[in-house]
């Protein structure tokens, strides 16, 4: 088998995962949020060859002593980890003093499927059927937010930012869509994992409470508002907008 028709598939939503047909290797494995942002940033921008410099900055933003020296050490301790899942060529190789993803493997990124699943939602918005069932596959495999262990981090958390914003907005069309297929029961499950990456979302909230009235259930929806509005207090201190405490009045009159 060539390189070329080896699959890598990569994970960064819930926690960095790489897997090919030789093993796989986990955040946990790696232990290291610098050799994880190392891996991520080169992935992100896989289509560049990255300086040092660069490199360097984005993982110690707060200046490391030698830090090329620092760079070449912890590139060999990457690819020390990766070699169960790449016992070949290496994912990652250095081109004069820069590094790069090799381009000789066929990589899936779960964030680049993302992005492919929201552009074909815009193309055929009148036309649900084409990727409903592979939507609720990726949304069913969903793990949690994008990189959370760079989620403090100066370049990870607007990174995770934009891709917990995107997944959201993904999301929301796809429940729109299950809405007019009237599957109540996924809009729930769906609105829930949403929910993980952002509990104060009331676009999210507002789906699950129009779910259970539509499934007729109007007391668990009366208790779903009252323990939203409770969490959002409670534990954010903040309160809800209008528009959604507006929702009450629909809960308690009957159709």
């Amino acid at each position: 088998m060539s390189n070329a028709d080896i699959p890598v598939h990569i994970d960064f939503f819930g926690s960095l995962k790489i897997v090919t047909p030789y093993g796989e290797v986990t955040e946990n494995q790696i232990n290291s949020i610098q050799i994880c942002k190392f891996i991520a940033y080169l992935i992100l921008n896989r289509k560049s060859i990255i300086s040092s410099d660069i490199l360097t900055a984005i993982i110690w933003p707060h200046d490391v002593e030698d830090p090329y020296g620092s760079l070449r050490s912890l590139a060999f301790r990457t690819r020390k980890i990766l070699k169960s899942a790449f016992p070949g060529e290496s994912l990652i190789i250095a081109k004069n003093g820069s590094y790069t993803v090799s381009k000789d493997f066929n990589l899936t990124v779960d964030s680049e499927i993302l992005t492919e699943r929201i552009n074909m939602i815009s193309a055929n918005k009148k036309n649900h059927e084409n990727f409903s069932d592979f939507d609720r596959s990726f949304i069913e495999n969903f793990k949690g937010s994008f990189l959370e262990c760079l989620s403090s981090d100066p370049w990870g958390l607007p990174v995770c930012t934009f891709y917990n914003s995107r997944f959201l907005s993904y999301l929301y069309q796809v429940i729109d869509f299950l809405f007019l297929q009237k599957k109540f029961d996924e809009i729930i499950q769906y609105a829930a994992k949403g929910l993980e990456i952002d509990p104060l979302s009331e676009k999210l909230h507002s789906s699950v409470l129009s779910a259970l009235l539509c499934q007729g259930n109007r007391k668990l929806a009366l208790d779903y508002y009252s323990n939203t509005v409770k969490m959002f207090e409670n534990e954010y201190n903040i309160l809800p907008t209008a528009s959604f405490t507006a929702i009450k009045q629909k809960l308690l009159t009957p159709d």
